[in-house]
């Protein structure tokens, strides 16, 4: 799966001028002339004698479009190795389903979501669009995408299909505005050759374990670890992991607070992460270089990244996307574990993708609409998903994460976790809070400033920017 840092646009760059004409029009003509529900009924599955459709996501229902022939336009940010295999998925579609023709867009994510309020104000959003669920909040609140719930109820899928932390997230004031299709997550890699070096015979699953496992993998030029008589932190030779700044630590972070039972936000959706677990979580991030000396002090990504595919860190946690680089530099010497409990419990970041139907002009074809549901079910089915796997994407689905044809997969560890991922999403203001809490981070691990003093001011700064874009949204 391609890499998620970097390319997360901030919601409040977005045109306030364009949501205020989205809004205005939000209660006047929709996505097609006809109702919800009667376009969900023309993309409902046919009959059960009907012949189900071929290839990947296929298998659970008829194909259900028999319309006239549409051709759909689809915008995804699937740009980097995952972009073949995403174009293998919509040509087996294709062929499966000959009366709708996909044009698929591989446009980075920054690009389509920087434009997709303002296309679908004015009705020229493409039929269908892939959202990430850092932005979804953000479109469902301001009424770019359609809402789903109809019709995702008539088309039969229902949402014990998927892992719950995935469905709701995609819903809005109880309302569904998608179906997820990909996932993905902070994981822990680890250097089998170099655990065992340190006399490292089993994966850490608590704190202590990889606190102790950490001190071990960590040498300096004379081979004394953390804690030893004459310990050289300047001379290391080698880390126990590595946890660079600002969107990574942030997001190492983002687990270590959910697994203290802490959030990013409160129950109001208000910025809360100075509280008693948001310090837990960040003063275990600064003890890593400052206390227990096993990583180095605030560090780069490519620091982080350089020093891992070098063979010089026992442990690393990051995402999913990086594992065709770490299985390409150490080999048969990888290897992946879901993160282990540091603050109180197993927690991790998780991420997800959508597909959705974006708002269209009064008039739209009834008929491109309910291919583009079709579409949508089909992406979110088994197969599918199964295949999207190889991308390196996590499933979202339970019958794919326990599927024998999934086992032998890498990530399949991992996937047997889902449920204790934790996905910051379905509020429009995701962005924003994340921005001042990896600043906040930042920060405490620069050694700026005290933890609670940082927390607190990021906090601070975080509801100042909820406060404008509640009030642009109207919320």
């Amino acid at each position: 799966m391609q890499a998620r840092a970097g390319r997360v646009p901030r919601a409040p760059g977005l045109v306030w001028l364009t949501l205020v004409a989205l809004l205005s029009s939000a209660c006047g003509g929709t996505a097609a002339p006809s109702s919800a529900g009667t376009a969900a009924t023309s993309a409902a599955p046919a009959s059960a004698g009907a012949p189900a459709s071929e290839g990947p996501g296929g298998s659970q229902a008829p194909a259900g479009y028999t319309g006239p022939k549409v051709t759909l336009t689809y915008a995804h940010g699937f740009t980097g190795p995952d972009g073949p295999i995403m174009q293998v998925l919509v040509n087996t579609f294709k062929q499966s389903h000959p009366n709708i023709a996909i044009e698929a867009s591989a446009v980075p994510w920054g690009d389509t979501f920087a434009t997709l309020a303002e296309r679908a104000a004015a009705g020229q959003a493409p039929d269908l669009v892939a959202v990430t669920e850092d932005q979804i909040g953000y479109f469902m609140a301001s009424g770019a995408l359609q809402d789903l719930t109809d019709d995702i109820a008539a088309l039969g899928v229902k949402e014990s299909e998927f892992f719950p932390n995935f469905v709701s997230v995609v819903k809005w004031k109880d309302r569904q505005y998608g179906l997820p299709f990909s996932s993905a997550a902070f994981v822990m890699y680890y250097n089998k050759k170099l655990m065992n070096t340190a006399g490292i015979s089993a994966v850490p699953e608590t704190h202590d374990d990889f606190l102790a496992a950490a001190k071990a993998c960590t040498t300096d030029g004379a081979g004394k670890h953390p804690g030893d008589a004459g310990f050289d932190a300047a001379s290391t030779a080698t880390w126990g992991t590595v946890v660079p700044l600002p969107w990574v630590g942030g997001t190492v972070g983002y687990g270590l607070l959910r697994g203290a039972d802490g959030d990013l936000v409160d129950t109001d959706l208000n910025a809360s992460f100075n509280s008693a677990a948001g310090q837990k979580a960040a003063q275990f991030l600064l003890d890593l270089s400052k206390t227990d000396q096993v990583s180095p002090p605030a560090p780069t990504e490519e620091v982080e990244v350089g020093t891992f595919q070098s063979g010089k860190s026992c442990f690393d946690i990051t995402g999913v996307w990086k594992l065709t680089d770490y299985r390409n530099a150490l080999k048969a010497d990888l290897g992946v574990a879901f993160q282990p409990e540091l603050t109180g419990k197993q927690a991790a970041w998780g991420a997800a993708v959508f597909m959705t139907l974006p708002k269209q002009a009064d008039g739209y074809d009834p008929n491109k609409r309910a291919a583009a549901l079709e579409f949508s079910r089909w992406m979110a089915g088994h197969d599918a998903v199964l295949s999207w796997t190889e991308s390196g994407a996590l499933p979202v689905r339970p019958d794919v994460a326990s599927d024998p044809a999934y086992a032998s997969n890498i990530m399949a560890p991992v996937a047997a976790s889902l449920d204790k991922i934790f996905i910051p999403a379905g509020w429009p203001w995701v962005s924003a809070v994340r921005t001042s809490w990896d600043a906040a981070l930042e920060r405490i691990m620069q050694q700026k400033e005290p933890v609670e003093q940082s927390l607190t001011d990021g906090v601070k700064e975080a509801n100042d920017n909820i406060t404008q874009q509640r009030a642009a949204l109207g919320l």
